[in-house]
């Protein structure tokens, strides 16, 4: 089912998983919204798909723990986040 006029938010955009689920709503016509730490990994997300810049746009949110960190994401009406563990395996020191 399409929602058209709607923005798709794809929190750790440029993860392997959600380049993926990107190119996944795009390719389907949806307009997405990609959640990414620094302007510098949005453009490396960009150049993976030119095809989709009119479609692709990116909310930077360099430390999600920040209070109001989120805020720039509240024009995107569907989510899917997409979480990479980035630190220590739970119980290995």
């Amino acid at each position: 089912m399409m929602f058209p006029n709607q923005i798709v938010l794809v929190s750790g955009a440029s993860g392997f998983v959600a380049t993926h689920v990107l190119d996944a709503f795009l390719s389907a016509g949806y307009s997405v919204q990609g959640m990414v730490r620094s302007v510098k990994v949005a453009d490396k997300v960009l150049r993976t798909c030119p095809q989709y810049k009119v479609k692709l746009s990116f909310a930077i949110v360099s430390d999600i723990g920040k209070p109001n960190a989120v805020d720039g994401c509240r024009e995107a009406r569907r989510q899917y986040h997409s979480h990479n563990e980035s630190g220590p395996v739970p119980g290995e020191r």
